[in-house]
């Protein structure tokens, strides 16, 4: 837990570290939350938002730029549409077997 806050107060994202410890985003905000950390969104920069538009456009898929850029859906869906990114249709669902 210790090694945890330590490191995001070094700058590592809380994406990052959920991922190194196997636990969902979300665990280790509440962690730090729990232990008064401040808890930071990181912010997409001007370039990133351009990157991702043009991917976009290019074909990528919501999911394939959010994990590229280590953002979260929700961040991905705010830049495009800042970027006046038209949204291509929502693909049909996989059904479950």
């Amino acid at each position: 837990m210790a090694d945890i806050i330590h490191r995001y107060e070094a700058g590592e994202s809380a994406r990052s570290l959920s991922e190194q410890y196997g636990v969902s985003t979300s665990a280790v905000v509440n962690l730090l939350r729990d232990n008064a950390v401040v808890v930071k969104k990181r912010r997409v920069t001007n370039a990133e938002a351009k990157a991702m538009a043009e991917e976009y456009e290019a074909g990528a898929t919501v999911a394939v730029i959010e994990n590229k850029h280590k953002v979260s859906h929700g961040a991905v869906l705010r830049s495009l549409h800042r970027s006046g990114v038209a949204m291509r249709a929502k693909g049909p669902r996989k059904l479950s077997k």
